[in-house]
C-alpha cells in the first residue's frame, strides 16, 4: 500500500509541475541567462583573439593558453543552443498557459497501470512549428533560417560534432543577428504570456 501511495505522490507532482507553465518560462529564463554567459566568454575569446592573430606567429604560447582560446571560440554552437532552448521553453511556456498544449500523455488512464510522459506535442524540437502556433503566422524567410539554425543548435550543440556529417554549415556569418532574433523573440513571447492573463 505504501509503494502505490509514493507512486502516487509522484505522478501528481509531475503532473503538477509539467502543466506549470510558469515554471516553464523560468526555465526559459534560466537558459537565457546561460546563453549570456557563455555569449561573454565566446565574444572576449573572440576579442583577443583579433587582438593576438597579427603577432600569434611570432610569439611562443603556452599550448594551455591557446587550447583554452579555441575551445572558447568554438562556444558559438553553445550560445545558440541555450537560445534555441530558451525559446523553446518559452514557446511551450505560453501554449501550456493558453491551454493550447497538454503536456501530459497518460496511457492507461485511471488503471493502477497508469504511465504518465510528456506529450509528443511537448517533446518536439521544431521552433518553426511552435513559433507557427504561438504567432499564428508562418515565420518570414530570414525568421525561419534563424528558427532552423536554432532547432539545429538544441538537437547538435551538446555534442562534440553532429551525429551525421551536417548537409550545411552554421551560417556564423549572421550570428549576431541570429542571437538578437533570439532575444527579440524571447520578448515577444514574454509580452504576450502576461497578456494571456
Amino acid at each position: 500500500m505504501e509503494h502505490k501511495h509514493i507512486k502516487k505522490i509522484i505522478s501528481d507532482s509531475f503532473r503538477e509541475n509539467a502543466s506549470n507553465a510558469d515554471a516553464w518560462l523560468s526555465n526559459s529564463e534560466m537558459n537565457k541567462r546561460a546563453a549570456e554567459i557563455l555569449y561573454d566568454k565566446y565574444e572576449n575569446a573572440c576579442k583577443q583573439h583579433s587582438a593576438m592573430a597579427p603577432i600569434l606567429h611570432q610569439l611562443n604560447i603556452e599550448g594551455g593558453e591557446m587550447e583554452n582560446l579555441a575551445r572558447d571560440l568554438t562556444l558559438y554552437k553553445h550560445v545558440l543552443m541555450f537560445y534555441g532552448l530558451t525559446l523553446e521553453l518559452a514557446l511551450k511556456a505560453y501554449l501550456i498557459k493558453i491551454g493550447k498544449f497538454n503536456p501530459i500523455k497518460a496511457k492507461n488512464k485511471g488503471s493502477e497501470t497508469d504511465k504518465i510522459s510528456l506529450s509528443d506535442e511537448i517533446t518536439n524540437y521544431d521552433l518553426s512549428y511552435y513559433y507557427k502556433l504561438v504567432f499564428n503566422a508562418k515565420p518570414s524567410q530570414e525568421e525561419e533560417k534563424h528558427l532552423k539554425n536554432l532547432t539545429r543548435a538544441i538537437k547538435f550543440g551538446k555534442y562534440y560534432f553532429e551525429k551525421k556529417p551536417p548537409e550545411e554549415f552554421y551560417e556564423n556569418d549572421d550570428f549576431e543577428s541570429k542571437i538578437s532574433f533570439a532575444k527579440s523573440t524571447f520578448e515577444k513571447i514574454k509580452i504576450l504570456y502576461k497578456q494571456s492573463g
